[in-house]
């Protein structure tokens, strides 16, 4: 039997709870969009939360604001990860009130959902 021990107390992200689109654009970088629901984890307000995508050596990180105030930024495009379409993302939580950041909370290896997929 596998016995995995939490000394940091990090909480899991449900996979079920967040989902990333693809977008593909015409002679132009693929872009993303992500929804996600943090509302049942209890995490701090003043926490920030990052969506990573990443392929492979290549990975890019976009800043969505605190978790009482979610703002996705307007550039979403992944310029840096080769074969843009094929990355998977994790979505972090992060107190940076201290010297060194804490992950309060990750869901890793998510699959996005194409444009003009339906999986």
């Amino acid at each position: 039997m596998l016995r995995r021990f939490n000394y940091t107390g990090r909480k899991k992200i449900p996979r079920s709870e967040v989902s990333v689109r693809i977008h593909a654009r015409d002679g132009q970088p693929p872009s993303f969009d992500a929804d996600f629901n943090l509302s049942d984890l209890k995490l701090p307000g003043h926490a920030m939360v990052y969506v990573e995508a990443y392929h492979r050596a290549s990975y890019m990180r976009f800043p969505y604001g605190c978790v009482s105030e979610v703002r996705p930024p307007r550039d979403r495009s992944l310029v840096e990860i080769e074969g843009g379409g094929t990355a998977q993302f994790r979505l972090k939580v992060i107190d940076e009130s201290t010297e060194h950041g804490q992950v309060l909370a990750e869901a890793d290896g998510i699959a996005p959902v194409g444009a003009d997929d339906g999986d």
